[in-house]
């Protein structure tokens, strides 16, 4: 079989993936649609497509994502209705009359918006944590269930993760007063099932993203052009470098036991590379979808691998997740009576300075508990989280004395080699934690740092052990040196309008190189590794 009809036969049959030919055809299909169509409703075209692309990933599905949006949405609409109610009742009243009157109404849109952010992550939790829960009651004596029969009939249900936290995020900020509750179910659901970023992300929030879907726009042959370029660059992201490291990096992990320290820690390293081309191909690909229709979704990544700290990193990856648990999770439980008072206690007992990291150190673990239990129901998933936690945690902890050893020493904190020093460090704390995030346990994490007592130093074993011959090394070293490439440049410009910008016998060779770059070294067919995102399972 020829390389193009392995090509399109593997895209064809690629079902829900966005690095598929059939996702092409379909967003060029709503595309003509949304600018063919009175723009008044320009956002039917979009709740229909929505629909389409959501029953692609099964039926069964979509009646989880109803049900979960009719109680967000029901639940809104009582907390909305309790302000106006608060409003017209403390009209004429006394100052100490007022206060009685909200603290009552208060505490009604507080218990109506607990049960319903209750409600929606029960369903989450059922679909997601059953499993999790299950194997850890099995580990006490009294317990012995069939897990594997239980979980088989819980549905799977796509992007739930994301629209959860979505939804969750819309109905805080409806009880904070910060956004009104939609009246309109349909626009609710357009907003939550936006079939770009239901999958993967970007977390959405309200105010930013539901007024642009709803919105008239003129079709504009530019923004097509950018979106194009960027969907063309996520598809050689995902399918010329994360697939082809996948097949590695998954070889290395699924058979660590037998591998030297040094490879296992190769594997973790591969794999930083694939999770980070993967899921920001990913996005590229979903930007330049909502580009095409005049929609811009919230920056997800900000080039993460040129941080020189890990609360940098935090703040350059997954930027709409970490939005997400500051705004609706850090400061709630920063602010809390138990954080406040503790706060006040380590800093009477052990000073301000201590006090403060102990008084902070509560939220930042709960943050990052959570997040990794968002990621999925395992141990492995918890500890990643916690190590994450407890590298912010030290910083906050050793940061000062840092720069004040730094002083001392006169090191050129400036330079281009201090920089360079720091953005390895914190690469490598990374790739250490990649360890945990993808062992599939965390006794097989503990079981890989082990193997980092057997370290090798064999060339053949380091480099060509797990699949990877030297024409598959030459592909991946000069597409991860373009990638940087571009990297280095997207700090400064934004790389593809100045593309655009280039005479056409400029940028019509790079465009159809890229193009058959793709075509020629993206990783498709039977015989190959192509795997589906890896954040599509959580």
């Amino acid at each position: 079989m020829s390389i193009c009809s392995e090509f399109f036969s593997t895209f064809l049959n690629d079902g829900i993936s966005v690095a598929s030919l059939r996702y092409l055809v379909f967003i060029i299909g709503v595309t003509v649609v949304y600018y063919i169509v009175p723009k008044k409703a320009q956002w039917l075209v979009l709740v229909a497509a929505n629909t389409v692309f959501y029953i692609w990933g099964g039926i069964t599905a979509i009646f989880y994502l109803l049900g979960t949006l009719a109680i967000g949405y029901s639940g809104a609409i009582f907390i909305d209705k309790k302000h106006l109610e608060e409003k017209k009742a403390v009209e004429g009243l006394e100052r100490e009359e007022k206060k009685k009157v909200k603290a009552d109404f208060a505490k009604k849109r507080k218990t109506i918006a607990g049960l319903t952010a209750a409600m929606i992550i029960a369903v989450l939790a059922v679909t997601k944590y059953t499993g999790f829960l299950l194997r850890n009651l099995n580990r006490l004596p009294l317990f012995d269930i069939n897990v594997e029969r239980v979980t088989s009939v819980l549905p799977v249900i796509l992007g739930c993760s994301y629209y959860t936290l979505s939804l969750l995020a819309y109905l805080t900020d409806v009880y904070r007063k910060k956004i009104k509750a939609e009246k309109n179910f349909l626009k609710l659901y357009l907003f939550i099932s936006f079939f770009p970023h239901i999958i993967q992300g970007p977390i959405a929030r309200y105010d930013r993203l539901a007024p642009q879907l709803t919105e008239k726009h003129s079709f504009d042959f530019t923004k097509l052009k950018t979106g194009a370029v960027l969907i063309a660059w996520g598809f050689f992201k995902k399918l010329v470098i994360a697939d082809r490291i996948a097949a590695a990096a998954g070889e290395i992990f699924s058979d660590f036991a037998s591998r030297s320290g040094t490879v296992v820690f190769i594997g973790s390293v591969l794999f930083s590379f694939q999770i980070y081309t993967d899921w920001t191909g990913y996005c590229d690909i979903v930007y330049g979808t909502a580009e095409i229709l005049g929609i811009e979704l919230q920056k997800n990544f900000d080039r993460p691998y040129f941080s020189q700290t890990m609360p940098e990193f935090w703040r350059r990856w997954h930027i709409s997740m970490g939005t997400f648990f500051k705004d609706y999770v850090l400061y709630p439980v920063s602010t809390s009576k138990f954080c406040l008072n503790l706060n006040k206690k380590a800093r009477k007992r052990f000073g301000n300075k201590a006090g403060r990291i102990i008084s902070s150190s509560v939220p930042i673990l709960a943050v990052w508990f959570l997040t990794g239990l968002w990621h999925g129901g395992s141990w492995s998933f918890i500890c990643w989280g916690l190590y994450q936690g407890v590298l912010i945690i030290l910083s906050l902890i050793f940061t000062p004395y840092l720069h004040k050893l730094n002083k001392k020493l006169n090191f050129k904190t400036d330079s281009f080699g201090w920089k360079l020093f720091r953005m390895s460090r914190t690469f490598l704390l990374c790739c250490i934690g990649r360890i945990f995030f993808n062992a599939g346990s965390a006794m097989n994490a503990f079981k890989m740092f082990s193997r980092f007592l057997h370290p090798s130093f064999g060339i053949n074993e380091l480099l060509f052990s797990y699949g990877f011959d030297k024409k598959e090394w030459a592909v991946v070293i000069v597409s991860l040196a373009l990638l940087l490439l571009i990297s280095i440049l997207q700090e400064k410009i934004v790389v593809r309008q100045k593309l655009d910008e280039q005479p056409v016998l400029f940028k019509w060779p790079i465009l159809i190189v890229l193009i058959i770059a793709i075509v020629v070294f993206g990783v498709y067919g039977d015989n190959t590794g192509y795997t589906s995102f890896v954040y599509e399972q959580f």
